[in-house]
């Protein structure tokens, strides 16, 4: 917009002088004609590529136990997680879909993959980059890794009516194709118009494929651009574009042979995969004059027309399908293609507004007949039906006043999110692909920006952008290479005190959640994990601060589910005899420290129930101290106690005259909200006023008045306060953690990302340990479901004892 100061010095004539545009970053040149050479350069940003391309680091989300909020580590820039080989210099990242596994492509198109091992900061590679020649031809413009061939439960919409939502949930099952013995697997379009499939055999050894997509014999038609999406039917489908501005379509179909199917688990039952790729070319599209003159150009618009085409470049090009299973039925698949103006043409050209627009297409499948005179013709077979053609509908343009350095597509809520180069992040709907301003229907919830979250105005411009999986959080990387992180906010007011039971409430409803399970469903329910995990964290400050009552009591639930895991592998093994992994000491020892950490929680229960007892009854403690025998608390006066306390709840859901589908509801607001709801609080009386006295004469009240309790992290006295500023707790072997620096600054250790866990002996001394570890879910996980990081990870190299451990390079 053009401002003039003509009132400024009182000169009704007017100066003539102009406000001018701002001035792009200095690293967006050189970012627009990245993308324009090759649809393969993100170079990341929290897995990310050095400025020199010699290196790749890696940083990640975690909480910090000092102050209890979120950030990106600092990363390690002295042991990079890959280095690019000599002449050459890394030019792309890709993440995997369950983000373990990422593949880092040079400027020469040689892949090398590297994984996670015990932390989201240790990574081993699995495919070294020396298996690809080194041909400039084998660059990708393209790549896609197949998914997991996993159903997950996800929500399409929420509506609200009578002031309740009401959540619309379906299980969302990728398209395919997948690799069929779940090993790793991936698609690369590469500049001389080639498809290569690059997968993992029955011994994670790698393997690869190639088909030809077209003759790339001239320098015309080389490709520039490639993007690929899994389709219906198991295919995946094939866009890319040419340095002769063709945009072509395939559809691939890939088959495996050799892998047949057992029909009770559903899995193969044979260990031999040899892939097999059918193509099929669809359409042929010339964009032509993008954009469209006419919407862009003021003034002679002949001028312009025959070097549009010259002005404008690709650089982002994309194609999208949706689900089969999203509820709405199946849209037809979009492709969307980025064309912008490349910074030095538009130097003097003031008649430029528009330097960015998106083209889009979408896909239509189109009966085929043939023309009329055939009917005159006479056949004595029957006449077979023309199978549906596939064709291009180009829609309309949309135009943008700045920049497109990204364009990133979000399954969950079927959105589009823009990032211009000063940072901005807009959304659009997928469908219509209209801008999402989030007062679209306060009734209804579709995705977060739907529903009027946004993100804040970036620091700086951005050239980089990357998104976390949920769409909430946006790393970008600034002309410096600065890292700054952005989470979403809600622009309606501010947030209220009991926002977090409110949410965790509607969490709770959304998912069905029963907190009242069978126990043999307990273990493998992965709701309770996550929902006991968000409602732990919710309530988390600081490591010197106990939480309070609502989160402490999912986080005790959290680590007694572990201890019950682990308690259910050890019995399982001894029982068996023929594994002698049950005898090994350091298997012992963490059983033992946890046995120790369990028996202690169920003192400490004990001890707060007398202590609670003798203030309702008004009697001293001293006055009966109970049984003088060397147990406080016998195993069967516990077994006791959690009968009788059992029978007292089932006595007063009776007498209100609930069922067990009634149950749900104030059993879930005693667990979110800490308080005991009014159909429990005759159960309480009867607990405190009749069975603890029962008990009091089997147990050693003041033996367990007189136990040190502070290692468990609930209490809130000074000898616990004391404790928490010398200790910490091992999480996973449940031994005492001395808070000293030296001890720290030699010693790895993994602290979780989430809960702010901690956990030494890493790796383990044992193989029969790592083996506990891996079978209990907890070798890359922590107890409340959070990824480790690994701390002081440089002095594992060379010493771990993980099985398949490989050095990265």
């Amino acid at each position: 917009m053009e401002e003039t100061l003509d009132d400024l010095f009182g000169d009704s004539g007017g100066l003539d002088l102009s406000l001018s545009a701002p001035v792009p970053p200095k690293a967006l040149p050189a970012r627009i004609d990245e993308l324009r050479i090759l649809g393969c350069c993100q170079t990341g940003a929290i897995a990310y590529i050095a400025p020199d391309g010699s290196k790749a680091f890696l940083r990640n989300l975690n909480c910090s136990p000092e102050d209890g909020k979120w950030s990106l580590s600092d990363g390690d820039h002295e042991h990079p997680i890959t280095e690019a080989q000599t002449g050459h210099t890394l030019v792309h990242l890709a993440w995997n879909e369950p983000g373990t596994d990422l593949a880092v492509v040079d400027s020469c198109g040689r892949i090398s993959i590297v994984g996670m091992s015990i932390g989201l900061n240790v990574l081993i590679q699995s495919r070294p980059p020396a298996l690809d020649p080194d041909d400039d031809g084998n660059q990708p413009v393209g790549l896609m890794w197949l998914a997991l061939n996993r159903s997950v439960h996800t929500f399409s919409h929420a509506g609200r009516a009578s002031g309740r939502w009401a959540y619309v949930r379906y299980p969302r099952r990728p398209m395919g194709p997948f690799h069929p013995l779940h090993k790793l697997a991936l698609f690369v379009v590469t500049r001389s118009g080639k498809l290569k499939l690059l997968y993992q055999n029955q011994e994670s050894k790698w393997g690869d494929m190639v088909i030809e997509l077209q003759n790339t014999g001239y320098t015309d038609d080389v490709l520039t651009h490639a993007s690929m999406t899994p389709v219906d039917g198991g295919g995946v489908m094939i866009v890319t574009y040419s340095a002769s501005n063709e945009l072509r379509l395939y559809r691939a179909m890939l088959k495996w042979e050799g892998t047949p199917v057992d029909s009770n688990t559903q899995r193969p039952n044979n260990s031999i995969a040899v892939p097999s790729v059918q193509l099929a070319h669809i359409e042929v599209e010339v964009p032509a004059v993008v954009p469209s003159p006419s919407t862009y150009v003021i003034g002679n618009e002949d001028n312009i027309t025959n070097n549009a085409n010259g002005l404008f470049a690709l650089t982002h090009l994309q194609v999208v399908a949706c689900p089969v299973d999203a509820p709405g039925g199946q849209t037809a698949p979009m492709i969307l293609a980025v064309f912008s103006c490349l910074l030095h043409n538009i130097h003097g050209r003031s008649h430029l507004q528009h330097p960015s627009v998106i083209a889009r297409w979408e896909l239509r499948s189109v009966n085929q007949n043939l023309h009329k005179s055939f009917d005159d013709i006479v056949s004595k077979k029957p006449r077979n039906p023309l199978l549906p053609s596939t064709e291009l509908n180009r829609q309309a343009d949309t135009y943008f006043d700045r920049h497109i350095v990204s364009i990133d597509y979000m399954e969950t809520g079927n959105i589009f999110a823009i990032t211009t180069d000063d940072g901005n992040i807009a959304f659009y709907d997928a469908k219509a692909f209209t801008p999402l301003s989030g007062v679209e229907d306060i009734e209804t919830v579709t995705s977060l920006p739907q529903s009027g979250f946004t993100f804040p105005a970036a620091i700086s411009p951005s050239v980089h952008i990357s998104f976390s999986p949920s769409g909430c959080i946006a790393a970008s990387l600034d002309e410096k290479s600065h890292v700054q992180m952005r989470v979403m906010e809600h622009s309606f007011g501010l947030e209220q005190d009991d926002s977090h039971k409110k949410f965790i409430d509607e969490v709770y409803r959304a998912l069905s959640m029963n907190v009242t399970v069978e126990q043999d469903k307990l273990m493998n329910n992965p709701y309770i994990l996550k929902c006991f995990s968000m409602q732990a964290a919710l309530g988390f400050k600081n490591r010197l601060e106990r939480r309070n009552l609502a989160a402490a009591v999912p986080w005790l639930t959290l680590q007694l589910r572990q201890i019950s895991i682990l308690l259910t592998y050890i019995l399982h093994f001894n029982k068996a005899g023929a594994d002698v992994e049950c005898y090994d000491p350091e298997t012992l020892r963490i059983t033992l420290g946890n046995v120790k950490w369990a028996l202690d929680l169920a003192k400490y229960i004990v001890d707060d129930l007398f202590e609670i007892s003798d203030n309702l009854n008004s009697q001293s403690s001293s006055q009966d101290s109970g049984s003088s025998s060397e147990s406080a608390l016998k195993v069967d006066v516990y077994e006791k106690l959690l009968a009788t306390v059992e029978s007292d709840v089932k006595h007063a859901y009776q007498n209100a005259g609930f069922n067990n589908a009634d149950r749900a509801a104030p059993e879930r607001d005693l667990l979110i909200n800490g308080s005991i709801p009014p159909v429990l609080q005759p159960a309480v009386t009867a607990i405190l006023t009749k069975t603890v006295p029962m008990i009091r004469n089997e147990a050693n009240p003041m033996y367990l008045f007189l136990q040190d309790y502070s290692w468990l992290g609930v209490g809130d006295d000074k000898r616990a306060d004391l404790f928490r500023h010398k200790y910490e707790i091992d999480i996973l072997r449940k031994v005492l953690i001395p808070l000293d620096e030296s001890r720290g600054a030699v010693r790895p250790s993994r602290r979780c990302v989430r809960c702010c866990a901690i956990s030494e002996e890493i790796p383990p001394k044992s193989m029969a340990a790592v083996k506990m570890l891996m079978r209990t879910a907890v070798l890359r996980a922590c107890t409340c479901g959070g990824m480790w990081s690994m701390s002081n990870a440089s002095n594992l190299r060379g010493s771990t004892t993980l099985p398949g451990w490989r050095q990265p390079g």
